[in-house]
Order: structure tokens, then C-alpha cells, then sequence
């Protein structure tokens, strides 16, 4: 191809820009992006679009993407305050500003240099132009040749049979193998309900228990040599990394790597080159996660490059032993999962390719083509998702569900937790029937009424809406077009004719006269303390660089409005068609009609993305784990105990008849490991 921009020649095929006499021949990317700047010109194009078309992907800093474009403006001459050519547009990145004609492809005057003019017409032709056009047709022969072979051949796996790798009665998670395949580390939990680190040495059968028994021990990582194990540590008080040395079956004691914030740091691995370990840590909860470096030899942490941290952020890693390739995952959105690449020497990273829904672990597949994976949610199968194409193959499909993703170092195996959790929802204390199955049910959410009970159940093999009568036997479901949906949250309309579901794809609202669903609202981030602001607005709260911003949504208009920053979270109720207002801070202090509201008789505010306190008929309820009750608190600060069970949840929903809850009744989990058949 061969534009014409002002008295510019620009040649695609050959890179080479003239003006009149004088031609330059320019450096590949500085091409690429003329080229495309005259495929789109006189358009404003992003920085974003930029790398997706002119880098492939590959991200970039902003100041590698300058230097590009001072080559490309001194190229075309065009390095006056006003630029001609191209154009900076504020806030959003570039644009061509002339016209780009494309004209024929036939050599002008001034490109007749790229040809020996001593070298007689028909040999040019020969030496020039058809050698061009045979390598041109088999290029693109091998080129669709090797696409078409690629898009028909997915990954090979064969005879996907499994086994449990332990035979034990408690129930075990997170299992790592040593690279020799000697030891298996695996989390398990004690009588004080602790999950503590255990290793195996498979050569006598022997398990050892080998951290602390007052904290939780969670992603166990080995060295290459077998030799260290690096894993999270969370106590009552404290979040550590620990190492642990082993020789000759012997473990020493836990020594503390790194002190961390509360519980907020996950996704240890280990640089046998660099002597670093590579985690993942947040400041706090909901904020995002970030990738850092720390030095086993000097201590120092840093922060390494990576794609600019939204939503979760960048929340797992993994490593290929013998490439030394790093793997992350990263959120862009709400219930996507993109994996990159990280190159910790040099600063650089790049994208691989993007899932269509939310996983929790990803691994590099042996052969480095694809990225093994959970499938989507509530995570049934074991998946391998092609780097090249996105073409996805499901390896194995369990009747339960899958996670803590792990490889076994013999070229074709993994190992992962295999889990059945069981919740129940008791209605006035009591188990429902109706209402159980022998999957998860739960968010039980009373209208306000007392007349109906909304909760989510699994009972279909995904998460769905389902309404039961109360008094009765009467059971309705409402189907979502979408079936991997995440629920955090219910919250009943004040006038009962409507339901609001925060989801981990955005807003659901139903119709429940009509049984559908009446309106999805996506959003940008996943939101926390969804609810009713009013008859026709709703409220949320988003996480922000300071903190939570709450923020109104009309649905009518479908405008969102910020609230004052000083409101990370509200309540709404409606009494005698009177709107009222319970507000927090971000520190968690709550104020009703400007007066504060006593909150240390109260835990958790919010847990899991939704307040776990509830405003209903002029009373506050709110949680007690000490009395294992539901307190109410009306408008003078009095505080009354409600009511009691063994153990009041996160959760609950109350009416002026009726109170829910949920509880767990079952748990089970074994480390299964795969065993395909390798061909021989």
C-alpha cells in the first residue's frame, strides 16, 4: 500500500517515506504506526487503541509510545509548535491531521533509488518483482496454512482420568508438589478450626505438621531444588510469609520472610535466580492488588512493573519452572480474567489473552501454548484456553466443584482441590425444606412484607434466583439469560414488587408480579452495598484511590450521581412514605437523622461486598457474635437482642414476622490429581 499525505510518500510494503528527492527509510514500529495512523486518519485514536493495534497487545509505557511519535513527527518534518501532521489530541492520544490518499502502488520518480538504475528494465523485473510476488504468495500460504492448523488442532489431552492424591478424613486444600515429587504440602484445619500447613514425605507416608497452630497457613510454594517451601500466614493479629527449610525429611521451624497488612497478601512465588520471592499484596480489603518484589538477600521490597491495577487489581501469579515465565492474572472488568505475561528483568509486560469470566487461579500449560484454568463459575470443569486462538477445551468436568490449580512435575499432570459446600437457609430458627437442597442456598433476603423469602440456590447447577411463599409450599424461580453469575447481594423494592441483585457482573433487577427480569445494569467495577435510595433510585458503592465513594443511580434517567465523599455507605428505609437515611463513613461510623449511631456493640459492617447491617420498619439490625445474636437498635441508641441461634452468619434478612439466616452444613474437600495418558 502507498499513501499520499501532503507532499509525503509513504510506502507500507517498503517502509520507506519520500518528499520529493530525498527518502527515509523508517524504523519498523515508527511504520506501524504511520501505517495505521493513515488507516484511521483524521480520527482521534487512544493510547489504548494504540497498543491493542500497533504494539499487538504488547503493553507499553506512555513515554515508549512518545519516543515513537518524535520519530514519526521528525520523519515527516513536522516539529513546529503547531503540528501538521501529527496531532495530540488531550486526554485521549493522537490523530492524523491531513487527509491520507491512497494512491497506486506503482514506483514513483522519487522511489526509483530503492531499484539499480544501471540494471537494464526487464532484469529489474525479474530480479525485483518476482522474487517479491513468489515470496508474498508463500508467505501467506504458510501463514493460513499454519492459522487454519492452529484453529482446527486445540490442545491434546487424552484418557483424562483422576485420583485423590491423600486418603484422609479432614478435609485438605492448596496442595503444591515438590518438584521431585517426594513431598506434597496441602492446608488442613486443627481442632481450633486453624488451617495448618502439612507436608507429606510420599517416600514413608509420614505427614508433618509444620506451622504455627494459631493462624491460618495458605499458598505453599516450593523451591526449584525442593529444598524451601514459601508460604502466607495469617494470625490473629499478624500476616507474615514464612520459609521453611527441609533436609533429609527434617523441617525446620517457620522463619518470617515479610510482615504484611491484615491478611492481604496471597500468590507467593519464589526466583531461584533473582533470590526474590514475587507476591501479591493490597493495602486493604476491596482495595486493588498489586504485584511486589522482596530480595531474600537484603529484604528490600519494591514494586515491579504491571498493567495499572482496577477492581481486584492483579491477584495471582504463577511461574514456569523452566522457562522462568511468569503468568498474571488481571481484572480490566467486572467478571473478566486477562492473562498476562511479566518479564521481571526488564521491566515489561504483555498480554496473552482475555476470559470471558472471573477465575481465581490460572496456570501455564506445559507447553507454554496454553493456560490451564477452573471454567466458569460455580467452576466445574478443568479448562485449557488456547494463547493464540482463545479456543478453549475442557480437560476433565468433576461433580464438584474446582480450585487451587497446581502442577505435577512430570510433563502432562496437575493436581487441584476438588470441594462440595453445602449452606443451608434456617427460617425462624429452623431449617426451611423447601428452601434447602443439597447444594449452596443463600442470601435469604424477607420481603418487607414477611410474605415472601428470595434467596439464591444452586440447585440447577448455577446460581438462580428462586421465591418461595412463606406458609405454603409454593416455589418460583426467576432465569437469568446469563448462568455464571456471582451473587453478593438481595434487596427488596420498598413497595415488595420488585428485587435488587448485586452481582459480580453488575446490577440485576427482577420483576417479581411478572416473574423476569426487569433491567441489567452494567457497571465498570464491582460495587459493593447495593440497596433502594428511593422508589426509583438505588444506591452503591464503588472503590476509589481514597477510599469508597457512594453513589446514586436514577434508573429512570439511568444518570449516577456521586453523594458526598464524607458517605462511603447507606441504608434506606421507608416508613409512613418518609424516606430515611443511615450513613457510614469510611471508617465505619454510622449516623441516623445526624445523631451517631452506637456501632461497638456490632461486628462486621461489611463483609463481601454487602453492609451486613439491615434498616427495616425505624430499627437498625445488626450482628453480635459474643451473644450470637441479632440486635436491633431503634432511633434513642436503646439496644435490644432479637434473636439467637448457635451461630448467627454474616448474613441475615429480618421482617416484622420472620428472621433468616444461613449456616453451613456440610464441607468437603480432597486433593485430586490428574493422570493422563502420555502417549507411550
Amino acid at each position: 500500500m502507498r499513501w499520499k499525505l501532503g507532499s509525503f510518500y509513504f510506502n507500507a510494503n517498503s517502509n520507506v517515506l519520500n518528499k520529493q528527492e530525498q527518502e527515509v527509510l523508517l524504523e519498523p514500529k515508527v511504520a506501524d504506526l504511520l501505517r495505521y495512523l493513515c488507516q484511521n486518519p483524521q480520527r482521534a485514536i487512544s493510547r489504548d487503541e494504540l497498543i491493542e493495534h500497533v504494539w499487538l497487545g504488547h503493553v507499553v509505557s506512555d513515554s515508549a509510545i512518545n519516543r515513537i511519535v518524535v520519530k514519526l513527527r521528525k520523519a515527516l518534518e513536522d516539529n513546529g509548535k503547531i503540528k501538521r501532521f501529527v496531532v495530540t489530541v488531550p486526554k485521549v492520544g493522537y490523530k492524523l491531521a491531513v487527509a491520507a490518499e491512497l494512491v497506486s502502488a506503482q514506483p514513483k520518480p522519487e522511489e526509483e533509488s530503492l531499484v539499480d538504475k544501471n540494471m537494464p528494465e526487464r532484469e529489474q523485473s525479474k530480479n525485483v518483482k518476482l522474487p517479491y510476488v513468489i515470496v508474498c504468495l508463500l508467505s501467506a500460504f504458510v501463514f493460513l496454512l499454519f492459522i487454519t492448523q492452529r484453529a482446527e488442532e486445540p490442545p491434546t489431552y487424552s484418557d483424562a482420568k483422576v485420583s485423590p492424591l491423600l486418603r484422609l478424613s479432614t478435609t485438605q486444600s492448596q496442595g503444591a508438589m515438590s518438584t521431585d515429587q517426594r513431598y506434597l504440602a496441602f492446608s488442613a484445619p486443627n481442632s481450633l478450626g486453624n488451617h495448618q500447613l502439612h507436608i507429606q514425605d510420599n517416600h514413608n507416608n509420614l505427614t508433618h505438621v509444620v506451622s504455627p497452630d494459631d493462624g491460618n497457613a495458605h499458598m505453599p510454594y516450593w523451591s526449584d531444588d525442593g529444598r524451601h517451601i514459601f508460604y502466607a500466614f495469617y494470625g490473629k493479629q499478624d500476616c507474615e510469609i514464612h520459609q521453611l527449610d527441609i533436609f533429609e525429611s527434617e523441617v525446620s521451624k517457620p522463619k518470617v520472610i515479610y510482615q504484611c497488612a491484615d491478611r492481604q497478601v496471597r500468590s507467593v512465588i519464589h526466583l531461584p535466580e533473582e533470590q526474590k520471592l514475587l507476591f501479591v499484596e493490597r493495602v486493604e480489603a476491596y482495595a486493588p492488588w498489586q504485584v511486589f518484589s522482596i530480595s531474600l538477600n537484603s529484604m528490600t521490597k519494591r514494586k515491579v512493573a504491571q498493567p495499572i491495577p482496577i477492581g481486584k487489581g492483579n491477584y495471582y501469579l504463577d511461574r514456569d519452572r523452566k522457562t522462568n515465565r511468569i503468568l498474571l492474572l488481571h481484572e480490566p472488568a467486572p467478571s473478566i480474567s486477562q492473562v498476562f505475561e511479566m518479564n521481571i528483568a526488564d521491566s515489561t509486560y504483555h498480554s496473552l489473552v482475555k476470559l470471558p469470566y472471573k477465575v481465581n487461579s490460572a496456570l501455564w500449560a506445559y507447553d507454554l501454548n496454553s493456560i490451564v484454568h477452573p471454567g466458569e463459575h460455580p467452576s466445574f470443569d478443568l479448562v485449557a484456553t488456547e494463547i493464540t486462538t482463545g479456543q478453549q477445551q475442557v480437560l476433565y468436568s468433576d461433580s464438584r466443584r474446582i480450585r487451587d490449580l497446581n502442577r505435577i512435575n512430570n510433563g502432562r499432570d496437575y493436581l487441584f482441590t476438588s470441594y462440595i459446600l453445602n449452606r443451608d437457609i434456617q427460617l425462624d430458627g429452623e431449617i426451611s425444606v423447601l428452601s434447602n437442597s443439597s447444594v449452596m442456598d443463600y442470601l435469604p433476603a424477607i420481603s418487607n412484607d414477611g410474605k415472601l423469602l428470595a434467596f439464591i440456590s444452586k440447585r440447577s447447577g448455577y446460581s438462580k434466583l428462586w421465591l418461595q411463599q412463606i406458609g405454603t409450599n409454593q416455589l418460583r424461580s426467576i432465569e437469568l439469560l446469563d448462568r455464571g453469575r456471582l451473587f453478593y447481594q438481595l434487596s427488596w423494592s420498598f413497595d415488595d414488587k420488585r428485587l435488587l441483585a448485586n452481582t459480580d457482573k453488575g446490577i440485576v433487577i427482577y420483576d417479581i408480579e411478572q416473574l423476569g427480569v426487569h433491567k441489567v445494569i452494567d457497571l465498570a467495577n464491582t460495587v459493593a452495598a447495593v440497596g433502594w435510595y428511593s422508589d426509583e433510585q438505588i444506591h452503591y458503592s464503588e472503590w476509589q484511590m481514597q477510599g469508597w465513594q457512594a453513589n446514586i443511580l436514577d434508573l429512570n434517567t439511568s444518570q449516577h450521581l456521586p453523594m458526598d465523599k464524607t458517605s462511603a455507605f447507606v441504608l434506606a428505609n421507608k416508613i409512613e412514605g418518609k424516606m430515611q437515611y443511615v450513613y457510614f463513613d469510611q471508617n465505619f461510623a454510622a449516623k441516623w437523622q445526624g445523631n451517631s449511631v452506637e456501632t461497638s456493640v456490632c461486628t462486621d459492617v461489611l463483609r463481601r461486598y454487602r453492609v451486613s447491617w439491615q434498616f427495616h420498619n425505624n430499627l437498625i439490625y445488626c450482628r453480635n457474635t459474643e451473644k450470637n445474636a441479632i440486635l436491633a437498635i431503634d432511633v434513642e441508641g436503646r439496644v435490644t437482642s432479637m434473636y439467637h441461634a448457635d451461630y448467627i452468619p454474616h448474613h441475615f434478612s429480618v421482617s416484622d414476622e420472620h428472621w433468616a439466616t444461613w449456616h453451613v452444613s456440610s464441607y468437603v474437600s480432597d486433593l485430586i490429581r490428574t493422570n493422563f495418558n502420555d502417549g507411550s
